[in-house]
């Protein structure tokens, strides 16, 4: 009987471990606050030194001069070139910010447009037993302002560092979003006013770029949250 008790007890022990929520570590290199209000936007990253297949992360690249997004090892960056943007993989981009985890396995679920994309992600991730922060993917074809940072240090007045920005809309579009959510990372990689920070990247790789407003409201998307 004893010995039988102790199964029991160490059966329970594990059953309770599964059922605690997976922990994503998310690393975060450089910080919005010190770009917005101390205009530190120098080199701290060359993204070959850390990015490896399962990579993904996002940011910006040193000097602001342009976006970058990393997908499953793949470093993409966008800049402006006149009066367009311009996208390529570039493996040793240099960023001032990047926020980046490792994930090998996604689960994929199948959902409606909401008006409420945060709610959706806090309801999924307990679902699937994650706990934030976490990164995410949206796969499909949702209306979206986006802009491609362009910022001239020599020239430009830091306080008005969004002006010579490229901002343009999608709609229609199938395209790929990388997101990170979280509620504690406010002026390090979300704004002080948002729990998410995403990048948009077409299916056919011809803008790239970050997201500003997303509208999901109609549609049936795949959202992509790490497997437990």
């Amino acid at each position: 009987m004893k010995k039988l008790a102790f199964i029991l007890l160490l059966g329970s022990a594990f059953s309770c471990a599964e059922q605690e929520n997976k922990t994503i570590t998310v690393n975060t290199i450089g910080a919005l606050r010190e770009i917005m209000h101390q205009g530190q936007f120098q080199t701290r990253v060359s993204l070959d030194t850390l990015v490896n297949k399962g990579t993904y992360g996002l940011g910006a690249m040193s000097k602001l001069s342009g976006e970058v997004l990393v997908l499953d090892g793949k470093t993409y960056g966008s800049f402006v070139q006149g009066e367009d943007i311009v996208i390529g993989e570039v493996e040793d981009l240099k960023a001032t910010l990047f926020v980046y985890s490792e994930v090998e396995i996604w689960d994929t679920v199948q959902v409606e447009g909401t008006d409420d994309l945060v709610a959706l992600l806090s309801q999924k991730a307990s679902q699937f037993g994650i706990s934030e922060p976490f990164p995410f993917q949206l796969l499909g074809s949702p209306e979206l302002d986006y802009h491609v940072i362009n910022f001239d240090p020599v020239n430009g007045d830091f306080s008005k560092h969004k002006e010579g920005s490229y901002k343009s809309e999608l709609s229609g579009s199938d395209v790929i979003i990388l997101g990170f959510y979280a509620t504690k990372a406010k002026g390090i990689y979300t704004h002080h006013d948002s729990n998410l920070h995403m990048h948009v990247i077409t299916s056919d790789r011809s803008i790239m770029g970050h997201v500003d407003r997303l509208n999901i409201e109609r549609g049936t998307y795949k959202l992509l949250i790490p497997k437990r």
